[in-house]
């Protein structure tokens, strides 16, 4: 007996299956009464599946079960009476092209799952591979006390000197910026040999860049102070391998560019512990300088001190001096000195005080009442013209 051929999917399933949409529906009925026997529990379950169905998009708004199973019933009819309307109009030779191009379609589509999969399974074995060796950040490579080799750095290529610097033994040395985003300042990487010449014939600026066996190195070079370097290595030795570089693949470019995204961002809202981001400037520090001890610090401090007092006494000369423009002597207003030196102006709340000391209402009154004996007396002795103010009415 011939095994049955499994029920064809549609479309609409093989869509809503693809965007993974569950097509479980939650009983919501579970412990009711009666639920196999009574007509109006069993209308009210298919209501509630429909409602499901509905809202995951396997129906249409307002369509039950029932409605959708009889549509489907209607369109394979008549699609298959169409198929035999053509089958008569084409005879035998039309039939069996047309199968044979449903055939060839459905091959077709076969294939391109098939080479589907293939991609998806190749992108996975290749995912596996990028990550297999790990990656050393620069915020970690910085920390080289002195010499070590890095089995693997991934960075972003985003500058490199415009020419190559000769060394004293003859060699020329290309410096080249690193960024991964660990670190606020990028990384400088020193090409050596045939590959400093020609490094801008094989990279472009911002392309992502897999390094392996690559040497952090403490140098004092490019102006800057004690700091670490990325060094390539020439040649294999028993202790060393030889640097290779090659152009980030395209799953590990994605995952530096978003992981540098991230620090940035992390960067940008002072998630950064303040002892990395002192110790980034400090490695930005140009060589020399005196190292801070205790004893420099308090005489560093009592020199400030000095010249902020200078500093003063002088601001206060210069708001106390007259400034000569045009023969004229121009004196500074009071809102133009206060404003240079508000400590020249002292408010003395008890001047009023004393001067109203054992005073009260009466003998402020007495006084002016001698004031005004004082003015009549001094008027006295004044002669008036009465010829001058003839003819007014007085």
């Amino acid at each position: 007996m011939p095994p049955k051929k499994k029920k064809k999917e549609s479309k609409i399933s093989k869509a809503k299956a693809a965007q993974g949409v569950t097509k479980l529906v939650v009983d919501k009925t579970f412990g009711m009464k009666n639920k196999n026997k009574s007509s109006k529990i069993k209308k009210f379950i298919q209501e509630q599946q429909n409602n499901q169905k509905q809202k995951a998009g396997l129906l249409k708004h307002g369509q039950t079960q029932d409605a959708a199973d009889a549509e489907r019933r209607r369109l394979k009819k008549e699609k298959a009476k169409r198929d035999k309307e053509m089958l008569q109009l084409l005879g035998p030779a039309g039939a069996k092209a047309m199968a044979n191009a449903k055939a060839a379609k459905k091959a077709e589509k076969e294939k391109k799952r098939k080479e589907i999969e293939a991609a998806e399974a190749e992108n996975e074995r290749q995912r596996a591979l990028d990550f297999m060796i790990p990656i050393t950040t620069l915020d970690s490579a910085k920390e080289c006390e002195s010499k070590k080799m890095l089995p693997r750095v991934v960075a972003q290529f985003t500058f490199r000197d415009a020419m190559t610097t000769p060394q004293k033994d003859g060699s020329l040395h290309l410096y080249v910026k690193l960024e991964d985003g660990s670190t606020k300042y990028p990384m400088w990487l020193i090409l050596k040999g045939d590959l400093a010449k020609t490094w801008g014939n094989f990279y472009k600026k911002d392309q992502v860049l897999d390094i392996r066996n690559i040497m952090a190195i403490v140098r004092s070079d490019k102006g800057l102070s004690r700091t670490v370097f990325l060094e390539q290595v020439l040649e294999k030795t028993e202790k060393f391998e030889m640097t290779e570089i090659a152009i980030a693949t395209k799953s590990l470019t994605e995952h530096l560019l978003a992981e540098k995204k991230s620090r940035e961002e992390l960067r940008a809202k002072g998630g950064i512990p303040i002892e990395e981001l002192i110790e980034e400037e400090r490695g930005q520090l140009g060589m020399g300088g005196t190292p801070v001890t205790k004893d420099l610090f308090f005489e560093w401090l009592a020199v400030r001190k000095k010249r902020r007092e200078k500093e003063a006494k002088d601001n206060a000369e210069k708001s106390n001096a007259v400034a000569v423009k045009g023969g004229e002597k121009k004196k500074i207003r009071g809102r133009e000195l206060y404003m240079s030196n508000a400590s020249l102006f002292k408010d003395d709340e008890s001047a009023m005080a004393e001067k109203l000391k054992g005073k009260t209402l009466s003998d402020d009154e007495e006084e002016d009442v001698s004031e005004d004996a004082q003015l009549a007396a001094s008027l006295a002795d004044v002669k008036v013209d009465v010829d001058l103010f003839a003819g007014e009415d007085l």
